[in-house]
């Protein structure tokens, strides 16, 4: 599956991934 994303695709879930974990944290 990684193979089929494209690196900045992958990069950008994995920022939105970041982000959401971040938040969580926050909280």
């Amino acid at each position: 599956i990684e193979k089929t994303l494209k690196s900045k695709d992958f990069l950008w879930v994995n920022q939105k991934y970041i982000e959401k974990t971040k938040m969580i944290y926050l909280q």
